[in-house]
């Protein structure tokens, strides 16, 4: 993939193209390479603006373990779309471990946005149990019967699973188990 991404580029007066720098950035990304593919989106954002996911950018800084380079590219994608919680909530989660009132005031907009947000339901009724405040218990409960009917639906992406057994372990619904098609269910 690098090579071809060169090949491109000089095909291209020496200027890489986004075809080059997708197919480049899809390749560290199913290597598990989450730095080289966040650093290859990041490059192609900045040669050429408007034509790479910001949200992507942050969500892959993150994986790699780069806390501050994700808030960039999480903030950055916010302040061009306020209205999308999906990018509010990815960056509430950067917050929490590092502005726990930043974390909050974010969660409240993830909810805003969307009040049936499993994720932030989830998240807002950890704090409150943690601070003995509000019903906690509650949010987290509605959020785990969000999860059961995506289950029920078979919509239940697999990287919800996990919250929705934080969800099951808070609750002490514990009864988690494979299905004959190996998929996990609750």
């Amino acid at each position: 993939a690098e090579k071809q991404f060169n090949l491109e580029a000089e095909r291209n007066g020496g200027k890489p193209t986004t075809d080059g720098y997708r197919n480049l950035y899809q390749a560290y990304k199913l290597a598990g390479m989450d730095l080289h593919a966040a650093q290859t989106l990041e490059e192609m954002n900045d040669l050429y603006p408007n034509n790479s996911n910001l949200n992507e950018i942050g969500v892959l800084f993150s994986s790699a373990g780069n806390k501050e380079k994700a808030i960039e590219y999480y903030e950055k994608a916010y302040e061009s779309n306020p209205a999308n919680s999906t990018v509010a909530f990815n960056l509430a989660l950067q917050y929490k471990s590092t502005d726990p009132s930043k974390f909050v005031e974010m969660l409240e907009t993830v909810l805003k946005l969307e009040p049936n947000d499993p994720e932030a339901l989830f998240e807002k009724g950890k704090l409150q149990t943690k601070k003995n405040k509000g019903d906690g218990m509650a949010l987290i409960e509605k959020a785990f019967n969000n999860y059961k009917a995506k289950v029920d639906n078979n919509r239940l992406k697999d990287w919800e699973f996990s919250w929705f057994e934080s969800c099951a372990r808070e609750l002490k619904k514990l009864d988690i188990h494979r299905r004959g098609d190996g998929t996990r269910r609750l």
